[in-house]
């Protein structure tokens, strides 16, 4: 992680909750992009090419409410973005018109749910939508599955055992990690950072899903990644990636001189 490239915030605002698509030998990170002015998040996408030269399209959706956590899926040659919209009430599906920045809403996956941090990926012939709802308006702990037969499916159905974490520690997704047949769901975890202060999104865990089904989930802890690879780095909360291309976000404390 010490061999990072790092995309630079624009004036104003910064990026956070990276994902990572390939298209035609590209590399496209979705990404939130908040604004200080605004107090709110939209969603930008950041075209890396084989050299690592970057192109910012800014804002390719914007809302009237925040949005974050810009997880993209493909599903029969179709883009698909499953954004956090919670200050909308509503779990929204939107579809790509032409990648990677023209995108168009299509209608609520889930309607009157207040849930954050959206992942939906395929295991024997079924879809799993991961998310954190709502208990007394904290998003810090309560991890709830749905599963269903399409991924663009308005129709989910609560997974037997859901919600299946009540912990600080687990319950809240902070990213996905698909590669080499392994399905590695990314937590974030709150903790002191080394200025002594509470943090949002302090560290993050890793966590291997071996067993999925409507029935049953079992995960494999495999380790933390702590915010220690730079000087002043306060937090660490997010991470995915595919088989050759790794993203990652982290809070860094710069010095007012």
């Amino acid at each position: 992680m010490k061999d990072l490239i790092n995309i630079k915030n624009l004036s104003g605002r910064y990026f956070a909750d990276p994902f990572v698509v390939d298209f035609k030998e590209k590399n496209y990170i979705f990404v939130e992009d908040y604004s200080y002015k605004d107090k709110k998040g939209s969603i930008s996408v950041i075209e890396i090419d084989k050299n690592d030269n970057q192109k910012i399209f800014e804002k390719i959706i914007e809302e009237p409410f925040h949005m974050s956590f810009p997880f993209v899926f493909q599903h029969n040659g179709i883009f698909y973005m499953v954004p956090e919209t919670s200050e909308s009430n509503s779990l929204k599906l939107y579809k790509c018109l032409n990648f990677p920045d023209k995108w168009v809403f299509c209608y609520d996956l889930i309607s009157n749910i207040k849930c954050v941090d959206n992942i939906i990926f395929k295991k024997n012939k079924i879809y799993y939508l991961i998310n954190t709802g709502s208990y007394q308006d904290d998003f810090s702990f309560q991890l709830n599955i749905y599963y269903s037969k399409s991924p663009i499916s308005n129709k989910w159905k609560k997974h037997r055992l859901s919600p299946v974490y009540f912990s600080s520690e687990r319950g809240r997704n902070g990213g996905f990690i698909s590669q080499f047949n392994n399905l590695i769901r990314v937590a974030q975890n709150n903790g002191i950072n080394y200025l002594g202060d509470n943090q949002y999104g302090q560290e993050m865990s890793l966590n291997n899903i071996k067993d999925i089904s409507p029935d049953s989930f079992k995960e494999e802890f495999i380790k933390k990644i702590k915010p220690t690879f730079e000087e002043n780095i306060l937090g660490i909360h997010h991470m995915s990636g595919i088989e050759n291309f790794t993203v990652f976000d982290y809070c860094k404390y710069d010095k007012i001189t």
